[in-house]
């Protein structure tokens, strides 16, 4: 059982500092009876709790700064998505270990070349794991939740930080039965659309007190993700960077970190399929193992999301509602959010805006 003893303030404060250094898929082999939480386009309300640290799989132990034994709430990690032929996702050895990486040096290799799609395509994003209960359905007991950093706890910690009244606001559920220990996390997913695809991103972050206990033996069901990460030596990246045969030719080995060889360029196997429209394209979908979130445009780092597919969005409403009328009988545009049924409306997001422009066009009259 994780130890409890009150809060996690200074991984909160490590959050803090942290939040900018990059953005973010899964290296996680999970037990068959692990479940996954899949946010919804609307109101999500979760519980985050704790896992105890396991071994020094995990980075912040590998770095000297956590103890194995020790209470963590979320997987912060660094992660090389969709390596080589067989597209699988690794951890970074030299973001998360201080390592010799050598997905970070076929990355460095394509950007001085000015290769920026491939560049893109194999530098490390930032991945973020947590055990999280349902507030909407606490009997379905706990699920593991993957997601961006960027999309989703960078604004998590960033409102914790600003709602706190100068601390941050102690959100993790150390004591399941007490109902002072932690918060509800409330969020809203938005459906956003990026070239032809879509995803999800997370939106107005608030903390809510919880008012019902839940059953203790929760943590014990909560994933040390430490233990079910994956972690591939130098020589095994190699291996799926290029083909287990087809590494290139080392001249010497220095301790755990072999030279890179020297062939030419063009006699090298393709370490990874990259296309000319990469990066308009989101990553496939994987919500087959719970993941979700991507990567997103800015000055240095590009989220490209790992989207849900049309197919798995809610469906319209049968009937057909006027665009400017809500389909359960309140005020569309005034209402909005104020009642149960906005929680699975097919027009929430339609009806926020809404509300929006109106206050806009308000705001813009007053002023005239």
């Amino acid at each position: 059982m994780v130890k409890t003893h009150g809060s996690l303030k200074n991984r909160y404060a490590e959050d803090v500092r942290t939040k900018d250094a990059g953005a973010g898929g899964g290296p996680f082999v999970f037990p068959a009876e692990v479940k996954f939480y899949k946010p919804k386009e609307a109101r999500n309300r979760i519980i985050i709790l704790p896992f105890e640290i396991k071994s020094k799989n995990h980075p912040l132990v590998a770095q000297g700064r956590w103890k194995v034994g020790e209470p963590d709430y979320v997987m912060d990690v660094w992660v090389h998505q969709r390596v080589g032929p067989g597209e699988i996702d690794m951890v970074c050895l030299k973001k998360n270990y201080h390592r010799a990486c050598p997905a970070c040096e076929l990355a460095e290799e394509y950007r001085e070349k000015g290769k920026d799609q491939e560049y893109k395509a194999m530098k490390p994003s930032r991945r973020v794991a947590y055990n999280v209960v349902n507030a909407r359905n606490p009997e379905g007991g706990v699920q593991v939740f993957t997601a961006s950093h960027y999309l989703f706890h960078k604004e998590l910690i960033e409102e914790a930080a600003a709602d706190g009244g100068g601390e941050i606001v102690d959100f993790v559920v150390m004591a399941p039965s007490d109902i002072h220990s932690g918060k509800i996390i409330s969020f809203r997913g938005s459906m956003t659309t990026m070239g032809k695809n879509e995803y999800l991103e997370f939106k107005s972050f608030s903390f809510e007190d919880r008012e019902d206990k839940l059953d203790v033996d929760l943590l014990n069901d909560c994933v040390a993700f430490d233990e079910v990460m994956k972690v591939f030596t130098y020589e095994e990246m190699q291996n799926a960077l290029y083909g287990q045969d087809e590494v290139p030719e080392e001249e010497e080995e220095h301790e755990d970190r072999p030279r890179k060889g020297h062939e030419r360029e063009d006699d090298r196997p393709a370490a990874r399929k990259v296309h000319d429209d990469e990066d308009e394209r989101p990553h496939r979908s994987r919500d087959e193992d719970g993941r979700d979130g991507g990567r997103k445009e800015r000055e240095e780092e590009r989220e490209e999301p790992r989207g849900r597919s049309r197919e798995e969005r809610h469906e319209p409403d049968k009937e057909k509602v006027a665009e400017d009328e809500c389909p359960h009988g309140h005020r569309f545009a005034v209402d909005w959010d104020k009642t149960k049924d906005c929680e699975k409306c097919k027009i929430w997001d339609k009806c926020g805006d809404a509300l929006e422009a109106r206050k806009k066009a308000a705001a813009a009259g007053a002023k005239d």
